[in-house]
């Protein structure tokens, strides 16, 4: 099992962010809006999602990641999409309370929480995932 963080802020052609949370949990998926060939690398690490993954749409400012949803990965198999990109099942958590976490104290550091899409390492924040998993 692994856990990934993934943004679900999308940039309108203009200019513009656009919060893209609630069509995330409304079609049980997790989408990266970026094409294979604007970013393949996101599509590499989408491809090794698993079934039975945990992942979290988070938002990263000032030294502070927001955890907005968190889920389990139902299929791993990539569906593209005309209007959110390309998309993994995900069963998300009901009624999930938003968790704010300082990745400014000791051991939080982590230079990737601003990417897309990553692979969570930190030992903190995958244990509070996972306690807020089994609540």
């Amino acid at each position: 099992m692994a856990i990934w963080g993934i943004g679900a802020n999308y940039n309108d052609p203009d200019g513009k962010k656009r919060d893209v949370l609630r069509a995330f949990l409304s079609s049980d998926r997790a989408y990266i809006g970026y094409s294979s060939a604007q970013a393949p690398s996101l599509h590499c690490m989408l491809g090794a999602i698993k079934t039975g993954d945990i992942i979290y749409v988070k938002s990263f400012w000032a030294k502070r990641l927001n955890i907005k949803a968190l889920g389990i990965v139902t299929d791993p198999t990539a569906v593209k999409t005309d209007d959110m990109g390309t998309g993994i099942s995900v069963k998300w958590k009901k009624d999930f309370k938003a968790i704010s976490f300082d990745i400014d104290a000791p051991g939080g550091k982590n230079n990737v929480y601003s990417n897309t899409l990553y692979e969570e390492f930190n030992p903190e924040i995958a244990n509070l995932l996972i306690d807020e998993l089994i609540r």
